[in-house]
Order: C-alpha cells, then sequence, then structure tokens
C-alpha cells in the first residue's frame, strides 16, 4: 500500500474539521434543532468515510489524543499536528459562518445546568465517542469491517440529541475553541476541552479493560480475564444507553425531539464496539432469548451461552441500569430528576403490557436472526438492523409506554423516580416480565421461521411450536 504524504493528511484533517465546524455552526445559528445532531453526524459520517484512508478521519483532537494514546505508529507529533490543523480547520470554518450569517454563537453550560452537569456529559459523550473510533477503527478484530464510520458518526446522534439542552453537545475540543475566540467568549472551551480529553483518556483506559490482546495480553475463553472483559463490556453499553434513555426523556429540547433516534443510535454503536466481545446483548430480555435459543437449540462448541453466564450478564445488565438511572437522575436535578413509567394517557396496563412484549419480541428476534443463524447472519449491518428496533418500538409504542423495550431501562427509570422524586420501584417489573415475555415469544417465532436451519440441531421445543 503506497504511504499517504503528511500534506495530504493535515489537509484531510483541515477540510474535514472545517466541514464539520461550519455545519454545527449552520445548524446553531439558523435555530433548527429539530435533527441539529443528525445533520452534523451524518457529516461526520461521510467525511470519515471520504478521508478515513488518507488521515484517519479525526477531525477532533479528542479522538487523535485517543489514538496517540493506544497506537504507536500515531506518535505524539502526529498528535501535535493534527490538533493544529484541525483547530485552524475549526478556526476558518468559525470564521465562514459569523461572515455568512452575521452572527455567532458562545458554548457554555445552558440553563438551568451548571459546569458540572455540562463537563460531565461532555466527558461522557466525548469518551463514548473515542471509544466507538477505538472498537470500530483501531482495533485490530475489527479491521476490514466497514461500520466505522456509520458507528463514529452515529455517536454524535447518541450523544448530541441527549447533551444539546447541558451542554449543546459539543463534543469536540477544535469547535468548542474556535467558537468561543471568535465570539469573544468567557472561556468555557477551556472546562470544555478539558473535560472532553478527560473523556478521552477514559475511553483509552476501558478499550484496555475489554480488550487487553490489543495490548499483548491474551485471555483464553472463559478465564477470569475474559469474563471480566465481557461483563465489563455489557456493564458499559447498557449504561450509555440507560444515560441516553434518562437524558433524552428529562432535558427534551422541544416537543419534536426525536429521542428514539438518539436512543436507537447509542444501542447500535454500542453493539458495534463490544459486539465481537460480549455479544453486545445489553438487554436482560436478549440475554433472556439468546439463552433459551441455545437451551432449545443446543450448539456445539464452547459459544453456547450457559445458565452462569446467562445469569452474569443481567446481572452486569442491571447494574448498569441502575448506575445510569442514578446518574442522569443526579445530571437532571434542576429539571426534576426522572420521570414516571406506566400506562399513558388512556391506556391500561393490559395495554402496556402487550405493547411493551410485542416489540421487545421483534428487538429479541432481529438479533437471533441476525446473530445466531446461518441464513440470515448479517456482518457489517446487524448493529444497524438491531438498534433501529429501538425507532420501530419507540415511536410506535412511546404513547402508550414509553416504549422500553429493555428491562434495564424500566429499572433504571424507576430507580431515578424512587431515588430522587420518591416514587415507586414495582412498576418497572411489570413491564420487565412483559419484556421477558417477548424475549422468549422470540424464541417460539424462530424455530417456526426457521426451523429447517435448526433442523439438525434436535430442539427440545415441541414440534407444534
Amino acid at each position: 500500500m503506497a504511504t499517504i504524504s503528511n500534506p495530504s493528511k493535515y489537509t484531510a484533517e483541515f477540510i474535514g474539521t472545517y466541514v464539520l465546524t461550519f455545519t454545527v455552526g449552520c445548524n446553531v445559528l439558523t435555530n433548527d434543532s429539530a435533527f441539529g445532531a443528525l445533520s452534523i453526524a451524518s457529516t461526520l459520517m461521510v467525511l470519515i468515510y471520504a478521508f478515513g484512508n488518507i488521515s484517519g478521519g479525526h477531525f477532533n483532537p479528542a479522538v487523535s489524543f485517543g489514538v496517540a494514546l493506544v497506537d504507536e505508529k500515531f506518535s505524539w507529533r502526529d498528535f501535535s499536528a493534527y490538533a493544529f490543523f484541525q483547530l485552524l480547520g475549526a478556526m476558518a470554518a468559525a470564521g465562514s459562518y459569523t461572515l455568512c450569517f452575521g452572527k455567532t454563537f458562545q458554548v457554555a453550560p445552558v440553563a438551568p445546568f451548571t459546569w458540572f452537569e455540562c463537563c460531565w456529559v461532555e466527558l461522557l459523550y466525548t469518551g463514548f465517542l473515542v471509544f466507538c473510533v477505538l472498537n470500530t477503527a483501531v482495533a485490530k478484530a475489527n479491521q476490514g469491517k466497514e461500520f466505522y464510520g456509520l458507528t463514529i458518526g452515529f455517536a454524535i446522534v447518541a450523544g448530541g440529541f441527549a447533551t444539546a439542552a447541558i451542554s449543546g453537545g459539543c463534543l469536540n475540543p477544535a469547535v468548542a475553541i474556535a467558537a468561543d475566540i471568535i465570539s469573544l467568549g468567557h472561556g468555557w472551551s477551556l472546562a470544555f476541552t478539558l473535560a472532553q480529553l478527560i473523556g478521552s483518556a477514559c475511553a483509552v483506559m476501558l478499550y484496555h479493560m475489554i480488550r487487553p490482546e490489543e495490548f499483548g495480553v491474551r485471555h483464553e475463553p472463559g478465564s477470569a480475564g475474559d469474563v471480566a472483559a465481557k461483563l465489563i463490556s455489557e456493564f458499559f453499553g447498557t449504561f450509555m444507553l440507560v444515560f441516553t434513555v434518562g437524558l433524552n426523556v428529562c432535558a427534551a429540547v422541544n416537543q419534536f425531539h426525536p429521542a428514539a433516534l438518539s436512543i436507537a443510535a447509542a444501542l447500535m454503536c454500542s453493539i458495534y464496539c463490544v459486539g465481537d466481545v460480549s455479544g453486545g446483548h445489553l438487554n436482560p430480555a436478549v440475554t433472556v432469548a439468546v439463552f433459551a435459543r441455545d437451551h432449545f437449540f443446543p450448539k456445539s462448541g464452547s459459544d453456547r451461552m450457559s445458565l452462569k453466564d446467562a445469569a452474569s450478564y443481567i446481572a452486569a445488565q442491571t447494574c448498569g441500569g441502575l448506575v445510569a438511572g442514578f446518574a442522569f437522575g443526579l445530571t437532571c436535578k434542576e429539571l426534576g430528576s426522572g420521570f414516571d413509567i406506566g400506562p399513558s394517557g388512556s391506556f391500561s396496563w393490559w395495554n402496556v403490557f402487550f405493547a411493551e412484549a410485542v416489540f421487545t419480541g421483534v428487538l429479541a428476534f432481529t438479533v437471533l436472526s441476525c446473530c445466531t443463524t446461518k441464513t440470515c447472519a448479517l456482518d457489517n449491518l446487524h448493529g444497524l438492523a438491531i438498534g433501529f428496533c429501538v425507532i420501530v418500538g419507540g415511536f410506535a409504542i412511546g404513547p402508550i409506554s414509553g416504549g422500553h423495550l429493555n428491562p434495564a431501562v424500566s429499572m433504571g427509570a424507576s430507580f431515578a423516580n424512587l431515588i430522587f422524586r420518591g416514587g415507586n420501584f414495582w412498576r418497572c417489573l411489570v413491564y420487565a416480565a412483559a419484556q421477558v415475555t417477548g424475549g422468549v415469544a422470540a424464541v417460539a417465532t424462530l424455530a417456526i421461521s426457521h426451523g429447517d436451519e435448526f433442523a439438525d440441531q434436535k430442539p427440545t421445543l415441541p414440534r407444534t411450536a
């Protein structure tokens, strides 16, 4: 492969950061925030696919910082040069949108939030962005997979919508610094940048934990290190999903806020990041479905999920959901710290149970079909298919039950409600029962729809199931 010269790399980083920052400016200054994060995320995604083979497609000093920490081929001299041209591109873009609109904008906490909540969400979602970069574009296990740009871009959909009402969803030191300088702001970009770089470093530490093989450490399948990597992956992925749910519901920008899109993006990105480590269940109902599928259709080899594995996964996912519930409740304390779950409007608990069971079943069936069958297995689009089940169910039954489709989400929401608002916890148990019912029903549906494929696996399900 021909080596790309440094001038080409720096030019790519300058142009990419310019276009990305100009897109940010246009979306902010036109005051059309309904799909602003999607516009910015799509810009980042296409730029990554366009320039990734030249410079790596960083367009963000926090990303370059994370890559420099893990990739010995990317030196600190490279990082310095990348950061310089990224800042230069962002400054040029800031000047361009100021000339275009005759005004600018400042980066700062959005009232009533303080610097603490602002820096916390910038740290977390910038870290999530860098985590996506490391797992899909840097990790050797995913080399050659084409979902890297989709994953990295849609991390902005997850974080942009979730943090818009708190920090504005910057997630990029170059964008923050350029906006601060061009608007003669109050220096908030320094706090933003520090939080974003700390988030990047945290992403690197997490990357070390779940992918020790990238650093020459091998764990045998089933060993303590292997199990720890899987459980950490399930915990973190579920945490990000539930935390994103909480922020989107508690801190919605307006009535057109596309919460389901942001939540679906968080799930999709997490699946692509940790799917090859733990399977990317991130949902107790999915784990129940996978365990039931393996039990009723026994597979040869060591990839069959045992009862111990299933219980460990569910415990990690539940803990991730509960911790996320506490975290988003604390973050949104200025806005009520939580939300009630249960039937909306004139709908009944029967409506909630049936709706959650049906659409959790759709989600679990998609997981089983795309990841456990021979005829429908997807290598690059499985995360997109599974993640967008949240859009299917979120918009379809959001007005009925909220469209949780995940016991960890229901438990996290109920826990935040209990701790910060003195509400009840029992309602999440009804949701969880419905969702697990949907997961089990997905296995029965799989037995019918894919019966020929599993004929040689001696299913223990009744033939009429």
